[in-house]
């Protein structure tokens, strides 16, 4: 029971902070013949971003650019 709070409260962070759904993530969670040392379904790169877990793919400038620009949009 405890763990499935834990999960509970994990996929509702991630959901929160995404644009996955919580369907989605949970499907991804659980989906079997798939999984990478029992941790779910591993997405890199594009894939993440097409399941909406992240907004980009880039480099570390391409980060820092985007930080500096919310902040100046934060500031504004």
């Amino acid at each position: 029971e405890y763990l499935d709070k834990m999960q509970d409260r994990v996929v509702d962070f991630v959901c929160r902070n995404s644009k996955i759904s919580n369907a989605a993530f949970r499907e991804l969670m659980f989906r079997t013949g798939e999984l990478a040392r029992d941790i779910g379904t591993v997405l890199v790169g594009k894939d993440a971003v097409d399941a909406g877990l992240i907004d980009a793919v880039g480099g570390m400038a391409m980060a820092i650019e985007k930080l500096s620009s919310m902040a100046k949009d934060k500031v504004n």
